[in-house]
């Protein structure tokens, strides 16, 4: 999951010049990501991904989809 992501990621700067800044997921790949990778989420992570990722309903996403969002903080 998490290569899958990354590879989201890459592509989108490989295709707009500058890199995302956000990676909308739905539930399923965030608990996916939970199971696999749980120091991801420890509050002081050893792994920073340099994104943010942003639960999307399972209904609206079906795959991780990277972006760029204007005045929005990679991370808080």
């Amino acid at each position: 999951m998490l290569d899958h992501i990354l590879a989201c990621a890459q592509e989108f700067e490989r295709a707009h010049g500058e890199q995302p800044n956000v990676v909308f997921i739905n539930p399923g790949h965030h608990k996916a990501l939970l199971t696999l990778y749980p120091a991801l989420f420890e509050r002081d992570p050893q792994l920073q991904l340099g994104l943010r990722l942003v639960i999307i309903p399972s209904s609206e996403l079906t795959h991780p989809q990277a972006a760029y969002v204007a005045g929005y903080s990679a991370c808080a």
